[in-house]
């Protein structure tokens, strides 16, 4: 008994599915945009096979200092044995080109815990402000 697969044809899938352009998903990091920066660290947003990610460098004049690469290394160990919802998922410590060692983590789209504790430049109205009595 002899089982008849259905041939493709050039540019078929089977799955329905086929990029426009292979190349516009590449497997190397793209699009970078710097998010935040720390002492000696930056948080970049970057994207990787058509996914974002949050990517954590060495500033420029640390990427050679192995006493700083300790401490990222020793971050990244730390956050990948972090299991919360309240806490970013890390995916990899790698070199990314351009940008030295890295740490790789989900992209979680919102506002920054610093804009959300910040409190509003304008105050309440009055109305809005509950009344204490004594």
């Amino acid at each position: 008994m002899t089982i008849k697969k259905p041939l493709a044809k050039d540019g078929d899938s089977f799955s329905g599915f086929v990029p426009e352009d292979i190349d516009a998903v590449s497997s190397c990091f793209s699009d970078f945009e710097e998010i935040a920066e720390g002492t000696y660290c930056v948080v970049l947003k970057a994207k990787k096979l058509g996914r974002w990610y949050a990517v954590k460098a060495l500033k420029p004049q640390f990427r050679e200092s192995m006493q700083h690469k300790a401490l990222l290394r020793k971050e990244y160990t730390l956050l990948a044995t972090l299991h919360s919802p309240y806490v970013v998922k890390v995916y990899d410590f790698q070199d990314i080109s351009g940008y030295g060692t890295c740490i790789v983590m989900e992209w979680i789209d919102g506002v920054t815990l610093k804009t959300y504790i910040t409190p509003p430049s304008q105050p309440m109205p009055d109305r809005a402000t509950p009344k204490v009595l004594s």
